[in-house]
């Protein structure tokens, strides 16, 4: 009896366990677990916290990788409060949603924001001279962790603080950012992101990278690195170098331009970078400037 005791405890302790998925209906604060429940329109069970193994789905009209169908309406969602998750708890955008975070969205365990879905990160991070830090940004390190669907867009409108050495942005596993655009103002200094900046399957747009036209957001600088921009790189504001010492390797699929601000290649003859374009090369007011070496292929 004691042997079949312990088979049937074994027997349930082999059962998985599911996420359960619960819905925001724009009825109810964000952060409170009551006003997410598990239908789309509002009722059935709802959320007692955040912290569990389940998925926050914040609705659009774009499919969820989840699989459960497709939302009503486009929601925008405004964190304007710390929101705070646990280690296993996935938050979903879905497509045609809008989630614009201007408080910190804490240890979150996955972060998803799907094809035409939309993620404005316009928090700024500690107090005055604050870097920042690359765990600023919603969801964690591997594969599972931050994944963006192709036509995802993730805004950086804000990064760090007034620091002189703000905190580079988070790595990104394959296949990496959907369209990026980099739009911040504050950091006193450049950031760097030692190489592991490496795809970006959208478009990469460059406004702004400082609190002046000397701040850059450097891709790397003692670090050799490949990135592939599956869409256009275009550089309409601040300083977009690729590298200050190693060899850079750049495709972009569509095409390159230069409308306001600089685009650099290196800024010592020790760099070699390499840019080949499927599309053209162009701007109007804005620079290019090269220091090292630097070979082009329009393909």
């Amino acid at each position: 009896m004691k042997k079949l005791f312990l088979l049937i405890v074994a027997a349930f302790a082999m059962i998985p366990t599911f996420a359960t998925v619960f819905y925001w209906n724009g009825v109810g604060a964000f952060n409170t677990a009551a006003s997410w429940t598990t239908l789309r329109a509002g009722g059935g069970t709802a959320a007692t916290v955040f912290t569990g193994a389940d998925i926050f789905i914040v609705q659009g009209t774009g499919a969820t990788t989840n699989g459960v169908g497709v939302g009503a309406s486009n929601q925008s969602l405004t964190v304007n409060a710390t929101w705070t998750f646990g280690a296993t708890t996935t938050l979903e955008i879905e497509g045609g949603a809008t989630v614009t975070a201007t408080a910190q969205i804490a240890t979150l365990g996955s972060f998803r924001v799907n094809n035409t879905g939309t993620y404005n990160h316009n928090w700024t991070s500690g107090a005055a001279l604050s870097n920042g830090a690359s765990t600023d940004f919603p969801g964690a390190l591997g594969a599972t962790g931050r994944v963006f669907g192709a036509t995802s867009t993730v805004n950086i409108n804000a990064w760090g603080n007034t620091g002189t050495s703000p905190a580079s942005l988070p790595v990104i596993t394959a296949p990496g950012w959907g369209n990026l655009t980099l739009n911040y103002t504050l950091p006193g200094g450049s950031i760097q992101m030692a190489g592991t900046l490496t795809a970006i399957q959208g478009n990469f747009i460059v406004t702004a990278t400082g609190n002046s036209t000397a701040r850059e957001f450097r891709l790397s600088a003692s670090t050799a690195f490949t990135l592939a921009i599956g869409g256009s790189l275009t550089v309409n504001g601040g300083f977009l170098t690729y590298s200050t010492g190693a060899t850079a390797t750049i495709t972009v699929a569509g095409d390159v331009t230069v409308s306001a601000g600089t685009l650099e290649y290196g800024t010592s003859s020790s760099c070699l970078s390499t840019l080949t374009v499927n599309g053209t090369v162009g701007g109007t007011t804005g620079t290019f400037t090269q220091s090292g070496g630097l070979t082009t292929g329009l393909s």
